[in-house]
């Protein structure tokens, strides 16, 4: 104890001392008076006596006061934010706790003072947290607070020593950490569980700037955080997708709202992989946006699995399709055999058994003629018949010859004239060429064959057919035309194919398989020749046959 403070207590015995014998002086003397006369002298004996006896008293309630008054301000650390605990410097016994700590420990301040400080705090595995004659803990260490109740709360304890009159103490600031702890760990398990999923994790600002990406990133991609943080997520693009669908993403985000979708994008090593992707905006407390957060998983083996069943689908609709194809034909020709056939057949039988049976001899010349009619017409059927099927097993062999075009046409007009003559068609042609090309003479005979018996069948009666050929642009071409009804759009896309059915009918009952202009587009491909058809619904028909002119057919032959 320093000077000053001795002097001051001196001084507060004395002033007890010299109290209490001016009051046995005066009580003295005015008992005196009292009684009368002048107080004997015995009478100051015993006040000096009484002085004299009651310093030690004095000096005994200047201990006691010392004792029970706290050597700081209560009000002090109760206004504190945090929880203080006072403690004895040697013994670590609580002397005192304001208000805070006596809420955070559950505990009034009777069940605290007087009890060592390290019997309430445990570290976290349990251990005790005070050892040997060190401090009951370090700064900022967290610690567990045993509760009256067996549970326990997790504290931030900061010890430290503080000299109050002359005195050396120990301050405890505890503070509870519970939540803050508590919440810590769920943002660890976040954070590993982020780490750890099997799907990419990107985190940008609201600028689109890459500010994570968790390891799935990396295996998916091949890029490294170091390589992709700070740059946008514009660098994985494949350059396949529309530059709308990015605009759409950005202008649904910035409204505030989810987005989901599929991205093609490119990895590092350059290969295309597919994801499905959903970002989320994140928001501050104040409703502003500050970040994106894309959740993507590789849907790769998915899209190539949808590709291969989207392939294997449409080969099945062409197998299926074929199928349909050939069931059609099937019963196209059962129908054309049971028909077209039949009735030619038919009519030759019924014709033989009348002359057989002499029943019209003087008709014989005119049933014969029927008859070879007929036999031609089934003739010609059948070898339309044997002619696409030959064409489409690949057996045709066609002689490669240099032929002059005119010659065919010549020749179509002495087979066709009489036909024509039948219906008083008149067949105009107009030589205007003489050139050659390269291909079978038979084949070329069907082709103009065909094509000038279907503008006679579909021509009306005394009408005219055009038959026309010319070069242009190292090319012979051959033109007919007719003047019937036309053919319409969606004839026109099935006017090439097997057994097609037009919606216009020949004109005088004919009998049509719908096999010819099948051969003539067969026959024309394979001599390396195009045709092509122009018409309008009321207007007539042409149809152009081009083939690659021969410029030197003698060197050819």
């Amino acid at each position: 104890m320093d000077t000053n403070a001795a002097s001051k207590q001196r001084d507060q015995i004395m002033a007890s001392a010299f109290i209490v014998g001016c009051f046995l002086v005066a009580s003295s003397s005015i008992l005196a008076i009292i009684l009368g006369g002048t107080p004997p002298p015995w009478i100051f004996v015993l006040a000096l006596l009484g002085c004299v006896l009651s310093a030690p008293l004095a000096f005994s309630l200047v201990l006691k006061s010392r004792e029970t008054a706290p050597p700081y301000h209560p009000k002090l650390i109760n206004a504190i934010s945090k929880g203080i605990l006072i403690l004895d410097r040697q013994t670590r016994h609580i002397l005192h706790a304001n208000q805070i700590a006596l809420q955070i420990m559950e505990r009034p301040l009777d069940q605290l003072r007087g009890h060592n400080v390290c019997s309430f705090f445990t570290t976290p595995t349990g251990d005790p947290c005070c050892t040997g004659g060190l401090h009951p803990s370090a700064s900022g260490t967290v610690l567990h607070l045993k509760m009256p109740d067996g549970s326990h709360r997790c504290v931030k304890r900061d010890t430290s020593s503080v000299m109050l009159d002359n005195t050396e103490y120990l301050l405890d600031c505890i503070e509870d950490v519970t939540s803050e702890i508590a919440s810590l760990q769920h943002l660890r398990q976040l954070s590993e569980v982020v780490k750890q999923c099997a799907t990419t994790v990107v985190i940008t600002d609201k600028e689109g700037v890459i500010e994570y990406v968790n390891p799935r990133f990396t295996e998916v991609t091949g890029f490294t955080p170091e390589e992709i943080l700070g740059k946008k997520p514009n660098l994985l693009r494949s350059g396949n997708t529309p530059k709308s669908y990015y605009e759409d993403l950005w202008k649904t985000l910035i409204e505030g709202k989810p987005w989901k979708g599929e991205f093609e994008n490119r990895k590092k090593n350059g290969s295309i992989f597919w994801e499905m992707a959903s970002i989320t905006p994140m928001f501050n407390n104040r409703g502003h946006i500050t970040h994106f957060v894309a959740v993507k998983e590789d849907i790769t083996p998915r899209k190539r699995m949808e590709e291969e069943l989207h392939q294997a689908h449409a080969e099945l609709q062409e197998i299926n399709s074929s199928l349909m194809e050939t069931v059609a034909e099937k019963n196209e020709i059962l129908s054309i055999v049971a028909h077209d056939l039949r009735n030619p057949l038919c009519s030759v039988l019924g014709l033989a058994e009348l002359i057989a049976n002499g029943m019209a001899r003087d008709k014989a010349v005119d049933f014969a003629e029927r008859i070879v009619a007929s036999t031609n017409h089934a003739v010609g059927l059948l070898n339309n018949l044997l002619s696409i099927q030959v064409i489409e097993s690949g057996k045709a062999s066609l002689t490669t010859t240099p032929i002059p075009l005119i010659d065919v046409i010549k020749y179509t007009l002495e087979i066709m004239t009489p036909k024509a003559q039948a219906k008083s068609i008149r067949i105009k042609h107009n030589f205007r060429d003489s050139c050659y090309v390269t291909g079978d003479l038979m084949a070329l005979r069907q082709v103009f064959e065909n094509l000038v018996s279907n503008a006679i069948k579909f021509s009306p009666l005394g009408s005219e057919i055009s038959l026309e050929n010319y070069r242009h642009e190292g090319k012979a071409i051959v033109s007919v035309a007719d003047r019937g009804p036309g053919i319409g759009p969606d004839d026109q896309a099935k006017l090439f194919k097997k057994f097609a059915r037009l919606s216009a009918r020949p004109t005088n009952n004919e009998s049509s398989t719908g096999l010819g202009l099948a051969i003539v587009k067969r026959y024309v491909d394979a001599m390396g020749g195009e045709i092509s058809c122009d018409s309008t619904l009321g207007d007539g028909t042409t149809f152009t046959v081009s083939f690659p002119e021969l410029s030197d057919p003698v060197k050819l032959s």
